[in-house]
């Protein structure tokens, strides 16, 4: 992932603990899955799978909501 994109996330999730605080809405973070490359007792050496579930989801107003936080270069 890009500078650009980590910090839109950041930001998304600044965002969403904000409303969490103010009772607003409750969107969490979905990592995708892991695979390990090395199994090395209380350590492993992974990275994150390609495929996964949407970015975000959650609660907003009493509907749920899902949603994938995009950065796009022009």
């Amino acid at each position: 992932m890009s500078a650009r994109g980590s910090a839109w996330e950041a930001q998304l999730e600044r965002l969403h603990d904000r409303y969490a605080m103010e009772r607003r809405a409750k969107i969490q973070r979905n990592h995708p899955g892991v695979r390990v490359h090395a199994d090395r007792g209380t350590t492993f050496v992974g990275s994150w799978r390609g495929d996964g579930p949407p970015d975000f989801s959650g609660t907003v107003a009493g509907r749920s909501v899902v949603f994938d936080a995009k950065d796009c270069e022009r």
